[in-house]
């Protein structure tokens, strides 16, 4: 049986045991981090056997759920491979009073047989299991060039667990006029969870300074288990001409190298920037969007 909890009616405790034991566990739903999103509600399976976060917002009186910034992938989390009919009866037990739905799953939920409009999204990983040499030999050529090129720059990196705001307010000057899709609710959001992940030692501030001792770029990691998470990546015009951000990422392959992990580049369908995170060797993975329209007719063209 699947039931619609209220936030204050989940048990945090039981909830994130769910998600902690789960096949496609993912950091973007652990009760701490959906907390920092905004409100939320859930569907949850028996005794926590398998849920589904559902992030909502309200508007003129009509409440719907939407994809959260800083949370790529969310879905169904079991610890059991789901079939699409399990999927299916997930989607069908969303209550009626969200009058709009537009949620992304995770890779590992197959497609429902709900009928909506269902999109596909890339998402680009690495695995860093294998050794730096291995994992160098999959580098692709252009890549190499560049990093010859970086080579010459002389550049140094600096790791800590704080310091996102750097790299927050750098993004945001050489990138933010030409996402303004991007609006204050995205910068603060990630700044909320980048402060919650470093008190619980999951995230890593990388940045990027030249000989002079200027900064030049960085990028800001969240970990959990074996993911970590590129959240967000900044770079100014000296840094893009020195492939600064190709120097600072291998230089992360290179510390995680050999490790049980996986660089998770929250990636794009963008063929740039995925062409840009696959030089470094590693797989497109897909997941699914759904929206489904049940607003009144004279209103539909509020949310499309």
């Amino acid at each position: 049986m699947i039931q619609h909890l209220s936030r204050a009616a989940i048990d945090a405790a039981l909830w994130d045991q769910c998600i902690a034991q789960s096949t496609n566990r993912l950091l973007y739903a652990f009760s701490w981090y959906l907390d920092e999103l905004g409100p939320w509600s859930a569907l949850v399976k028996g005794d926590y056997e398998a849920v589904m976060p559902l992030p909502f917002r309200q508007k003129m009186g009509f409440k719907y759920l939407f994809i959260p910034f800083s949370a790529q992938q969310l879905g169904v989390f079991a610890s059991n491979t789901l079939t699409p009919e399990e999927v299916t009866t997930f989607i069908e037990a969303i209550p009626k009073t969200y009058r709009f739905v537009d949620i992304r799953f995770n890779q590992s939920n197959p497609q429902g047989t709900t009928s909506g409009e269902w999109i596909q999204h890339r998402n680009q990983e690495l695995d860093l299991n294998p050794s730096y040499e291995e994992l160098r030999g999959k580098y692709g050529q252009n890549l190499k060039r560049n990093l010859k090129k970086a080579v010459k720059e002389n550049w140094k990196v600096n790791v800590d667990a704080f310091g996102s705001e750097t790299v927050v307010e750098m993004f945001r000057a050489y990138k933010g006029d030409l996402l303004p899709q991007l609006e204050e609710d995205f910068y603060s959001t990630l700044l909320r969870l980048a402060k919650v992940c470093a008190s619980r030692k999951q995230a890593e501030v990388w940045t990027i300074s030249g000989s002079d001792g200027n900064l030049t770029g960085g990028v800001l990691l969240f970990k959990d288990h074996q993911r970590i998470y590129s959240m967000l990546t900044a770079v100014n015009e000296p840094g893009r001409r020195g492939c600064a951000i190709h120097w600072l990422l291998d230089q992360m392959v290179q510390q995680y190298a050999g490790k049980p992990v996986v660089l998770d580049f929250e990636g794009s369908n963008e063929p740039g920037l995925a062409r840009f995170n696959l030089q470094f060797g590693g797989k497109d993975c897909l997941y699914l969007q759904l929206r489904k329209n049940h607003l009144p007719r004279g209103i539909k063209w509020l949310k499309k």
